[in-house]
């Protein structure tokens, strides 16, 4: 599992993937590979219980909302920078032109930067803060059959005196 960059236990994940079986989730669901891709938000047990790490939606709250607030200063500066780069270059003022030109990367980059973070926020955080809760709402109130069948698909205590056995 960490060759593959996923830090979750062996048993949270037979729990995990009992969940996605058990519900039909596929392997390419948004919020179960934003799940997987995250794992330093997310605090999983061996017993199949999911926390988040203490201050992560404030931290994920100032984030998203900067990267909303940057969107109009680096998209302003971009625009002026191209709307006034033909002046300096026409007065041969090269200076200046590079002067602008680096202006202009700067909003170019800041631009990027802040539409990445959107995406990011839209593509993977809020699905996988929506996985965690559906996946935890669901643990927490499944009941005495399901976790006897979890048991045997998850080989926890109760599987291995079983399959020790002929049942194996």
């Amino acid at each position: 599992l960490l060759e593959h960059g996923i830090r979750y236990s062996p048993q949270f994940m037979r729990n995990l993937f009992y969940y996605t079986y058990k519900n039909g989730i596929r392997a390419d669901n948004k919020g179960l590979s934003g799940f997987l891709s995250l794992p330093g938000m997310f605090f999983c047990g061996d017993d199949g219980s999911v926390r988040l790490q203490k201050g992560i939606y404030l931290i994920n709250i100032v984030v998203f909302v900067m990267s909303i607030y940057l969107l109009y200063p680096a998209g302003s500066l971009l625009y002026n920078s191209i709307e006034i780069l033909s002046d300096p270059i026409q007065d041969r003022d090269y200076f200046l032109s590079f002067l602008q030109v680096i202006q202009l990367m700067v909003g170019i980059v800041g631009l990027g930067m802040s539409l990445l973070t959107l995406y990011l926020f839209f593509n993977r955080i809020f699905p996988a803060f929506e996985f965690r809760k559906r996946y935890q709402c669901v643990w927490e109130n499944r009941d005495v059959y399901d976790v006897g069948e979890q048991n045997l698909q998850c080989g926890n205590k109760l599987t291995k005196r079983i399959t020790k056995g002929h049942f194996q």
